[in-house]
């Protein structure tokens, strides 16, 4: 069994309310704002979340609703594959599986849902509804191309991706 590096190790964030995560190259919820409020260009912090990986490079795509951080591996040109993380997870959890698939190809990305790593984090509870989220994740399939893509969800990234809104666009699927 392999030994748990910064990245795998479960000891290395804690959870301390209200979701916020801290650990060695975490990044504080408490220092990220709403996009429409002005957020903080979060690129520094966002290289740092995956120092050391190679092959991964970091994105976001910001709307006057949101930010959205995301790591990538893979061809550009490749098939679209998006993989959603649970609670209380970051997209580097598919770390294993966006290599592999990657390898494979496929064009690998793992955006960190609102409220976690890199993205915006909106204090109102309203703003972490389903449909949010759903929305947050067609504004990044529209900023990354709007190809048809595989979506994979884990844990709350399952909804996500199994039942997004009536009125979004069917291409998600």
């Amino acid at each position: 069994m392999p030994k748990p590096d910064k990245y795998t190790s479960a000891a290395r964030l804690e959870l301390s309310p209200p979701s916020t995560f801290v650990g060695k190259g975490a990044i504080p919820a408490t220092s990220l704002v709403p996009a429409q409020k002005g957020a903080v260009d979060r690129a520094e912090c966002s290289s740092d979340y995956i120092h050391g990986i190679t092959g991964f490079t970091v994105g976001e795509v910001r709307t006057d609703r949101h930010r959205t951080a995301y790591i990538e591996i893979g061809p550009k040109a490749g098939p679209l594959m998006v993989f959603v993380h649970g609670h209380p997870e970051l997209g580097i959890i598919w770390r294993s599986q966006m290599e592999h698939f990657a390898e494979m190809g496929w064009r690998c990305v793992a955006p960190d849902m609102r409220g976690y790593g890199a993205s915006s984090v909106p204090t109102e509870a309203s703003a972490y509804t389903v449909r949010e989220i759903v929305g947050d994740m067609v504004e990044l399939h529209d900023a990354l191309g709007g190809a048809p893509a595989v979506w994979v969800g884990h844990d709350w990234g399952s909804p996500i991706v199994c039942d997004p809104a009536p009125d979004m666009p069917s291409d998600l699927s």
